[in-house]
């Protein structure tokens, strides 16, 4: 009985509410992160209290959103792109013959 007591307690302290935010909080900026993220970079100008103020120019936010465009995957040039071999129209024709399978 006093086991049950003592767990009872813990849990009492553990699913307190400001745990809970706590921990629902996290795993909101978690799931979210890449939308906050891009969220964050919007911002043009922050004010803080006492006057103090933080801003980004144009150019700056130019050349960062350059830089992410450049880290993307670039596509291949034409001549690097892979034509459909002369067998496609066989595999054009199985595929036409598996589908008619499938909805049987």
């Amino acid at each position: 009985m006093e086991t049950a007591r003592l767990v009872l307690e813990y849990l009492k302290a553990k699913l307190s509410p400001q745990d809970v935010a706590g921990i629902v909080a996290l795993a909101f900026c978690l799931m979210f992160k890449e939308d906050i993220k891009a969220l964050m970079r919007r911002i043009a100008k922050i004010r803080f209290p006492g006057g103090s103020e933080v801003s980004t120019t144009q150019v700056e936010r130019a050349s960062e959103e350059s830089s992410v465009r450049e880290a993307a995957s670039p596509v291949p040039p034409p001549e690097q792109v892979p034509l459909p071999s002369k067998s496609s129209a066989h595999s054009l024709a199985c595929l036409k013959e598996y589908r008619k399978v499938i909805t049987l």
